[in-house]
Order: C-alpha cells, then structure tokens, then sequence
C-alpha cells in the first residue's frame, strides 16, 4: 500500500496563477492559465530561497522576498521548490 500527502495550496490572489503552501520546502504551484506566454512571480518569506523547478530539476537562481520566472508557456504549469539558504 502506498502512502499519499496531501497539501493544501493558497493561492496569492483570484488569478490562481501562484499556489503556496505554509510548509517551506513543499513547492509552489506556478500556473499560466492564459493562451500567450506569461511572466510569474511569488512572494517568499523571510531569507534567501534556492529555487527548483521539481520536475526537470532545473536550478532557477537564489532569491530573497521574491521571484520572477521566465516567460511561462500558454496553459502551462511549473512546480518549484524553495529551499532555503543558510
């Protein structure tokens, strides 16, 4: 038997482009809901923040308070992990 998790995600505001969770290292949710590329951004708590794209692995940069992402593909989602940085 497989165990699951489920988190619940709040959204940033009524676009629901950008799901958080209050768990640090749990990813933010990045949707782009519209037919054209999109930038996103989020909001990050307190301290620097190295972001991950969870799916492909990739390293997007350290952050503080905030991020911008590259443009992100119509009707296309990201998911990312913000790792804090000592």
């Amino acid at each position: 038997m497989r165990a699951c998790l489920y988190v619940g995600v709040g959204f940033e505001d009524e676009k629901f482009e950008v799901g958080v969770t209050k768990q640090k290292t749990i990813p933010h949710s990045i949707f782009n809901r519209n037919n054209v590329p999109a930038d996103r951004h989020g909001i990050l708590p307190a301290g620097r923040y190295q972001l991950t794209d969870v799916w492909t692995g990739e390293g997007l940069g350290v952050f503080e308070k905030e991020y911008i992402l590259p443009p992100l593909a119509g009707h296309w989602a990201r998911l990312i992990k913000a790792v804090e940085v000592k």
